[in-house]
């Protein structure tokens, strides 16, 4: 659930280790995006990597 007072939109990617095709998750605020790169970590992914958004991306987001 999004927290109103959070507005940072985080996108977590990784590589699925049975296909090796990429994943994306978009995530709102840190805390969210950290554990869901975690998760990912801990279920085998590779190359996972936490990055902010796009301004123009964030913009609508907020909106959403």
């Amino acid at each position: 659930m999004r927290d109103h007072g959070e507005t940072t939109v985080f996108h977590i990617r990784g590589t699925d280790p049975a296909n090796s095709e990429q994943v994306v998750y978009e995530c709102v605020g840190f805390p969210m995006a950290h554990a869901k790169a975690a998760e990912l970590r801990m279920s085998g992914y590779k190359d996972v990597v936490t990055s902010m958004a796009p301004a123009s991306n964030q913009a609508a987001s907020q909106t959403t």
